[in-house]
């Protein structure tokens, strides 16, 4: 597996809109079998839609265990890390609650 390094834009990010190309970006990486290294050091902040355009959905397609495995999140500030994890946190609940009822 290959290292691959994956920076967000720069700024405040907030449109879920332009989160769906960064996460397909990243998606093609994944099909390639590379280790993705999301650089969010020129992140300055970002909404819980943006955040679960990438991280959330990336949770539900492919698993909470999948993640942990193939993506590392680097040189992200305190809060950016924590509105990141806890839409990666809720995606993974809700997908347990699921699994649970069937």
């Amino acid at each position: 597996m290959i290292n691959y390094e994956f920076k967000l834009p720069v700024g405040d990010l907030a449109s879920r809109s332009r989160a769906i190309g960064e996460r397909k970006k990243i998606e093609e990486l994944l099909k390639k079998d590379e280790h993705i290294l999301v650089n969010c050091g020129e992140v300055l902040s970002i909404s819980e839609s943006y955040a679960d355009e990438i991280f959330g959905v990336l949770t539900v397609q492919r698993g909470f265990d999948f993640l942990l495995e193939n993506l590392t999140i680097v040189n992200a500030k305190k809060h950016v890390l924590q509105s990141i994890a806890s839409v990666i946190d809720r995606r993974n609940q809700e997908s347990s609650k699921k699994a649970q009822m069937n």
